[in-house]
């Protein structure tokens, strides 16, 4: 285990075995980080990088108290880990990141820099999402579910809870036109000729 010396962790935090704590952490009261996890891992930038301009310039890492940290997981420094959240094992969380309270984040994913995960969401096993991406309070991502980082037209719009009207049932995603036959094709109806 190695912590640096400005780490702030609470005494209630239970830490596991080959942990890595860096400058700049703040973890909370009542807070789990297993064995082998990476927290406030430094941004490494090649030559001609745009990130290198922000290397040294992230906010602190915070871990919210009653979160866990699973297993190999590696929080980038700048990120935050929201009250009572789960960072599942081998979790990959970029810089800017941030993770709801309540929320739980399954194993083998990666999370963007500057992702905004709202409170009581569930994401499932090796969920990618791009930078940007912002996901509402209380969605439910299945596994293996990848977002892109091309923000233009539909793939621009946050994912919203099933509720907020979005893609319920028989509704129409608001960017895409209703499907029209092709030009000289009767549409048939029911009951009619």
């Amino acid at each position: 285990m190695r912590i640096h010396p400005s780490a702030l962790i609470d005494p209630s935090a239970r830490i596991g075995e080959y942990v890595v704590i860096e400058g700049g952490v703040t973890i909370g009261a009542g807070c789990v980080v297993q064995h082998g996890a990476v927290i406030g891992k430094s941004v490494v930038a090649g030559p001609g990088s745009r990130a290198a301009d922000e290397v040294g310039r992230q906010p602190p890492t915070v871990i919210e108290p009653g979160a866990s940290i699973g297993c190999g997981a590696v929080l980038v420094a700048g990120c935050r880990i929201g009250e009572g959240a789960v960072a599942g094992d081998h979790l990959f969380v970029r810089e800017g990141a941030t993770l709801g309270a309540g929320c739980v984040v399954g194993p083998g994913g990666a999370v963007g820099a500057g992702v905004s995960i709202g409170p009581a969401t569930r994401i499932q096993n090796n969920v990618v999402l791009a930078p940007g991406t912002t996901i509402e309070a209380e969605v439910f991502c299945g596994p293996n579910v990848t977002t892109t980082a091309a923000f233009v037209g539909r793939s621009a719009l946050s994912l919203r809870p099933p509720d907020a009207g979005h893609f319920g049932h028989g509704l129409r995603h608001p960017l895409v036109p209703p499907r029209r036959p092709p030009v000289g094709v009767r549409r048939l109806r029911r009951g009619r000729s």
